[in-house]
């Protein structure tokens, strides 16, 4: 062969001649080329490149090479069996529709959002299209047509060979689909696809535009987003499940996986079969507007595509389940702390240290009674208060009876933070035997049953930089022990976290959990409730570095120096109307089972209350009413629902066709979808401009201050204990000790906590307030809350589980 024939060609050398024909043979046997696809010189096999099927026998020819004893024929007449016959199948179960494949529509040169696009077609014998774009030849797509629609993968690729399409990389593949408009147009989008654990992961994306001259449009299509979508299909019912920060969606059919972009009206992307052959899947609506018709076709070999039709199903939701369709309609709603540490709680020398609790529990208990708390979770390292620490932990008091304040309730909260160390359990304690050791993270569990082990709750799981992971999770329960709920908002990493509290590109001390939370819940090896839990953690600082009763007990008269570091996180719980009519003991009781059986709500600020928390099971509707406007968001297994406005009662609701995706209203009625858990989160956040700062901190009250001016009465968010967030600026927030507003002037004089001198906590930036907060600065309140989830149409384990958490008897604490 001469070397220009050569280059045409892929070439293998075998040892012997009998071993090259019989691998030819095979080859042959099995694919039936066309002459001069496949023949032996010498001791040389060559396959002509331009033929369609070079692609894949070049693969097989490689892997017998390796392998003599690879079992290609049962791969191939696998292949062949189940696509023929899904083929076969589909024309017998849905009416026959014309697979209209218009490539002439999308060949020829465009100009688009990434570079110019030139698009071709793969080969004569194929419906499929590529095309290059960009600066870079290396920068490929290829796919199907259906309609006006193109779509299928873009990929990275030095040659225009096929091969190591099947090895997905979200870095240098995934999906993309273009719809035209009109000949000149088109509205597209891309999203990068990987495979993690045999599993298709979306991320990222973003509109891809093109005109065949000028410059691509920016009008794109309104793409309404559901959760899930469902569908009847030729191959089997498909249910997509949104995935990503762009309209993108996976799924399974009967042979396999597709994932796939909606644009509009119209799905494309990619089909996975069982085999680990793949190709590309465009659907266009089709004249009844809600089904939509489409092609397949197979990306690695020269077998022709074919018609895949969906139909939308509905889902039937028959049951749902809220904790609060069980509320009394005569609760009445308290608030208290459920992590809350004082010095005789906490860990070694923590007491005249720098972390941990400051107050001795009596004082502490009296400040949170000051102000409005009915119950306190009184917190220890590796011990419950009043029994023995783990070796290397001092011993804790039991709490003394004289020191609770009247009708004042509270508990006793274990936090394991030794997260390989089991804590030193009271004999016969339920939760010692599911108890298990975590290997690595910075991993805290909560307990706040100290009689049963109701479970966990995971403590600020996205504080540390080595953040919380479901494989840490999955160890934590590797003994049968569940996860009762996860800290949302935790205000430890609210003093200290640098960055923009409204978008955390960071997850060092980021006080909120809620995507970890969203994460649990959506995990289908947690086939049970885990609630929203929120606390203010380590609080209530001294003022100063006293460390003596008497200092203490004088710090404490000098309000509001102890009590500016508390109150933003707590719990809302529902309890009897006789409450505090109860004994201390039935008292803990009545709160315990409130918490563990999901009858509260979670806030991370003061200014979020509601009222009116009420659960219609024979409508699957959540109704709740807040005591003023904030802004309504609704996530659905783990994806945000859009919303609009009823016309009639004014109120918040789900509207997937015209909604955004936060309404203003004080009032929302949330109806549980058809799948997964429903959740409701409530927001405040409000922009303040700074017009006025003294050069030279100010005493207010005893404790050294900061004022800072703004306009307008924003006295009612600029409260005790409240943050002043920095907008977009990378410092951490301004805590307020107080405000007063001026009615004459249509002001509000801020006092901000110079937190210099350590005055409070030696941690803190010295001097950080003063060194930032400058006349002009844009500043902000942010406040969030978190009701408990709704769940669709539970299983009996999930019931099993409730009815255990609900269970009306407990020991003593």
């Amino acid at each position: 062969m001469s070397n220009k024939e050569a280059t045409r060609h892929y070439s293998f050398t075998f040892n012997t001649l009998d071993e090259a024909n019989q691998v030819c043979n095979k080859i042959q046997h099995i694919f039936k080329p066309d002459n001069g696809t496949i023949f032996v010189d010498g001791l040389s096999l060559y396959i002509l490149k331009e033929n369609s099927l070079s692609h894949q026998i070049h693969k097989h020819v490689s892997e017998l090479k390796r392998n003599p004893d690879f079992k290609i024929e049962k791969r191939i007449a696998l292949k062949k069996t189940l696509f023929t016959s899904a083929i076969l199948a589909s024309t017998a179960i849905i009416p026959s529709f014309p697979v209209f494949a218009n490539t002439e529509l999308f060949i020829g040169e465009w100009q688009t959002t990434y570079g110019t696009l030139r698009i071709s077609r793969f080969s004569e014998d194929t419906d499929l299209l590529v095309g290059i774009y960009g600066d870079n030849d290396n920068n490929r797509i290829i796919g199907s047509v259906q309609n006006n629609v193109f779509s299928g993968m873009w990929y990275r690729s030095e040659t225009d060979t096929l091969d190591g399409l099947n090895e997905f990389d979200d870095e240098t593949s995934g999906l993309f689909i273009f719809v035209i408009g009109s000949e000149r147009q088109f509205d597209g989008g891309w999203v990068r696809h990987g495979r993690e654990d045999e599993a298709s992961t979306l991320s990222e994306g973003d509109y891809w535009n093109g005109v065949r001259t000028g410059v691509p449009h920016t009008n794109v299509t309104d793409t309404v987003t559901p959760v899930s979508i469902l569908f009847n299909s030729t191959y089997g019912d498909i249910d997509l499940q949104r995935q990503g920060n762009f309209p993108g969606y996976v799924g399974t059919y009967d042979n396999g996986d597709v994932i796939l972009i909606k644009l509009g009206l119209t799905l494309g992307g990619l089909w996975l079969h069982n085999t680990g052959r793949f190709g590309s899947l465009a659907l266009a609506n089709t004249t009844e507007g809600t089904n939509l018709i489409g092609r397949w076709d197979y990306i690695q070999g020269a077998m022709r595509g074919g018609e895949w039709r969906f139909e939308p199903r509905d889902e039937i939701l028959e049951t749902s389940y809220s904790p609060y369709a069980s509320v009394a309609a005569n609760a009445q709603w308290l608030k208290g702390e459920g992590h809350t540490h004082a010095i005789n709680y906490t860990g070694t020398n923590r007491d005249t240290g720098s972390t941990g609790g400051k107050l001795d529990h009596s004082q502490l208990m009296s400040v949170l009674n000051e102000q409005g708390h009915a119950f306190v979770g009184l917190t220890g390292h590796e011990c419950y208060p009043g029994e023995h620490r783990i070796p290397g932990y001092r011993n804790s008091p039991e709490i003394d009876s004289n020191d609770i304040p009247d009708g004042f309730t509270p508990f006793k909260v274990l936090e394991n933070q030794v997260r390989a160390t089991e804590p030193n359990w009271p004999e016969n304690n339920p939760h010692s035997a599911r108890w298990a050791p975590i290997t690595n993270g910075d991993v805290h569990r909560i307990y706040l049953d100290t009689d049963r082990d109701v479970g966990f709750i995971m403590g600020h799981p996205d504080y540390y930089p080595g953040i919380v992971v479901n494989g840490q999770v999955d160890q934590a329960t590797s003994r049968g022990q569940r996860m009762l709920g996860v800290e949302v908002y935790n205000r430890y990493g609210d003093d200290r976290c640098p960055a923009d509290i409204e978008s955390l590109g960071s997850k060092g001390a980021n006080p909120y959990g809620f995507e970890f939370w969203d994460n649990q819940l959506s995990s289908d090896s947690r086939d049970y409730p885990i609630w929203a839990f929120a606390g203010d953690d380590s609080f209530l600082h001294k003022h100063g570095r006293q460390t003596s009763e008497t200092s203490l007990s004088t710090a404490l008269d000098a309000a509001p120096a102890v009590k500016y570091r508390n109150d933003k996180g707590f719990l809302i719980t529902a309890l009897p109307d006789d409450f505090n009519e109860q004994d201390l003991e039935n008292r803990q009781n009545e709160v315990t089972n409130s918490l563990t059986s999901g009858k509260f709500y979670a806030s991370g600020g003061k200014n979020i209350r509601f009222s009116n928390i009420y659960y219609d099971t024979n409508n699957h509707t959540l109704s709740v009413t807040a005591e003023r406007p904030v802004n309504w968001y609704v996530y659905c297994n783990n994806q945000q629902l859009r919303l609009g406005i009823n016309n009639e009662s004014g109120h918040t609701s789900i509207d997937y066709s015209a909604g955004s995706f936060t309404q203003s209203t004080t009032s929302a009625d949330i109806i549980t979808q058809p799948r997964g858990y429903t959740r409701l989160e409530a927001r405040i956040s409000e922009q303040v401009t700074i017009s006025n700062r003294l050069s030279v901190t100010t005493s207010y009250r005893g404790i050294s201050c900061l004022p800072v001016v703004v306009s307008g009465d924003v006295s009612d968010l600029a409260t005790e204990g409240e943050f002043l967030y920095f907008v977009n600026e990378r410092h951490q927030p301004a805590v307020i000790v107080q405000s007063e507003f001026s009615e004459a002037n249509n002001e509000t004089t801020i006092y901000i906590l110079n937190d210099g001198g350590g005055q409070t906590d030696s941690r803190m930036n010295p001097n950080r307030y003063l060194n930032y907060l400058t006349v002009g600065d844009t500043m902000k309140f942010v406040q969030r809350a978190w009701l408990q989830p709704a769940w669709a149409n539970p299983s009996d384990d999930f019931n099993s589980v409730v009815e255990q958490l609900e269970a009306a008897t407990v020991g003593s604490r």
